[in-house]
């Protein structure tokens, strides 16, 4: 993995020991210089990789809805028409 130090710089280092790094051993890496300047933010991030999907069919997508329109509802009431509302004194 790579773990960027207080000073800016990057050292890459495993996980077992970036859990056992210490204060003392940070303070040691700084002093003695180890490290590099990252060239780029995205260096050895996922984002410059290729995909690597595997070729899965997709089945298309259903598009019916299912509800009832006004029409198809048992209730009485008629619909309200918003084209011809009649107007109102406010």
């Amino acid at each position: 993995m790579i773990y960027q130090l207080p000073n800016g710089k990057t050292v890459y280092i495993s996980l077992e020991e970036f859990l056992n790094l210490t204060d003392e051993d940070v303070q040691y890496l700084v002093s003695t210089g180890h490290g590099s300047e990252p060239i780029s933010p995205f260096h050895g991030s996922a984002l410059s990789k290729p995909s690597q999907t595997e070729d899965v069919e997709i089945e298309p997508h259903d598009k019916s809805i299912d509800y009832k329109t006004e029409t198809d509802s048992t209730s009485t009431e008629k619909p309200i028409d918003l084209d011809n509302l009649p107007d109102q004194d406010i």
